[in-house]
């Protein structure tokens, strides 16, 4: 996906909360600048939620900073494996040290019905 909705670390957890009404994304890449700092799930913002008010600042009080990322020329099998086993759930996807779009498993689903159907 190259359109994406995007976090800064600074805005309040209720921006957070309200997008997922908003997309089907699986996760929101929480920014500053151009460098992603960190991937908001919809569970980060559910537990978030649960241990604070959603005025609070989306980090440090909510993210986990463990992420990955992904380059472009990498095939989509490899990239679905990965996601798979480590149970991720979206990807920022880089090409020459540029963030270019992100990839999650539902687009990878899709694509794979999508391919199915074809066959």
């Amino acid at each position: 996906m190259k359109d994406f909705e995007t976090l800064r670390p600074e805005g309040s957890l209720k921006k957070a909360v309200d997008l997922p009404l908003k997309t089907p994304q699986a996760g929101f890449l929480v920014k500053s600048g151009d460098d992603v700092a960190t991937i908001l799930s919809k569970n980060d913002i559910i537990k978030g939620l649960s241990k604070h008010h959603e005025e609070v600042n989306v980090r440090p009080q909510v993210i986990t900073s463990d992420f990955k990322k992904v380059e472009a020329n990498k095939s989509l099998r490899n990239i679905f494996q990965t996601m798979q086993k480590k149970k991720i759930q979206m990807l920022p996807v880089y090409e020459h040290n540029k963030m270019i779009g992100v990839i999650d498993m539902e687009n990878i689903h899709e694509f794979m019905m999508i391919r199915s159907a074809q066959d």
